[in-house]
């Protein structure tokens, strides 16, 4: 069982793997609430139910779900939005679930994703009637109906952005033990796990990704929307490599 308080906003009860209790404080703000709740508390459900979430967005293609982890600010749901873009379907963002059980399969959450409102401009995807994320927060919610994934995916590749100052250049594969090490380090809400007290079966659902799943260092030109096609043409390329 988790609690989690959010001041001003709301508290979780999570428990079980299959129940959200939300209690908002009185006037709270609904898209806060909702924020937290699709957030901090659905990733320790994940965590509960046993499906590995990682800090990511994903998309889906011909091969499988292509996931892109990051810390914050990385360019996750930028490169998921340019991805979109090209007509890829967006299977998540933020939040990453990877069922373990088999071959590892990226499972679908809300169709949408959450851009800064300077990349939604940059990429053409700004539109007047958007939600902002939270109050005074030029972040927003982009509704992905028309093209967001509704089936798990297997996990073709994961891709851990690396803001440079430099054009875009290709992944670097990453092999061994670094790729379990780095997957733990995208990890979200890692702190959850140690609190939960299940590292051992965290680190068993870390071992099968590593193990069946390629991992890529990519090299993500930081904060540069005129050179995001052509990182994403690199991607595509990589890709085909990969098949």
């Amino acid at each position: 069982m988790v609690l989690l308080k959010v001041n001003h906003v709301a508290g979780y009860l999570i428990s079980g793997g299959n129940q959200i209790l939300v209690q908002p404080v009185p006037k709270a703000n609904l898209d806060e609430v909702r924020l937290f709740l699709l957030g901090s508390a659905l990733g320790a459900l994940l965590h509960q139910r046993g499906i590995l979430a990682l800090h990511a967005s994903a998309v889906g293609t011909p091969g499988g779900a292509v996931a892109f982890a990051g810390l914050s600010g990385s360019g996750k749901s930028t490169l998921a939005g340019a991805f979109y873009r090209r007509g890829y379907g967006v299977l998540s963002d933020e939040i990453c679930a990877i069922d373990t059980a088999g071959c590892p399969r990226v499972m679908p959450a809300g169709p949408c994703l959450m851009l800064w409102a300077d990349a939604l401009k940059a990429m053409g995807l700004d539109q007047p009637d958007l939600r902002p994320v939270r109050p005074r927060l030029e972040k927003y919610l982009l509704p992905l109906s028309e093209r967001g994934e509704t089936e798990a995916l297997p996990l073709r590749v994961i891709y851990l952005l690396e803001p440079v100052n430099a054009g875009p250049s290709r992944p670097i594969p990453v092999t061994g033990l670094p790729k379990v090490q780095m997957l733990a380090q995208n990890t979200y809400r890692a702190h959850f796990v140690e609190h939960m007290r299940i590292e051992a079966e965290h680190f068993r659902r870390l071992a099968t990704v590593a193990q069946q799943v390629p991992v890529r260092r990519l090299p993500r030109p930081d904060g540069s929307f005129a050179q995001l096609n052509q990182l994403v043409e690199l991607l595509e390329e990589d890709l085909l490599e990969i098949a």
